[in-house]
């Protein structure tokens, strides 16, 4: 429980927590503002629908996928592979809990997708 805590704290506070203190309007980052600002232009007028998992975001995930890559590359790259190392942890521990059957397969083997894909949905 411990380590989840950690894992969750490392998305929210140290990748996405800085990047909310960070206007992204004021990047200066060639690479990523004009993808920034065809995703910005493509979003829903409805703020309420800006959230990962909606069905209306499904034509510009692929772009936001590819913006939070860059980024977390260029702005959080220790912090990621930091993320990465725990994962792996945690689903060998998960493996541990759970066994190795068939049936058990897959209460852990997306585990480490899963919360990849959490990091873009915050």
């Amino acid at each position: 429980m411990k380590k989840r805590r950690k894992i969750n704290e490392l998305i929210r506070k140290d990748m996405v927590g800085k990047k909310k203190q960070d206007s992204s309007l004021r990047w200066r980052n060639r690479d990523i503002q004009p993808l920034f600002l065809q995703i910005y232009n493509h979003l829903p007028e409805d703020k309420r629908q800006w959230q990962y998992r909606y069905r209306t975001l499904k034509p510009i995930k692929p772009f936001i996928d590819v913006l939070s890559q860059k980024y977390i590359e260029k702005y959080h790259r220790n912090d990621y592979q930091q993320l990465l190392g725990k994962l792996v942890k945690e689903v060998e521990e998960v493996k541990k809990a759970y066994g190795e059957g068939k049936g058990d397969e897959k209460r852990y083997k997306d585990y480490k997708q899963t919360k990849g894909e959490n990091r873009s949905s915050k």
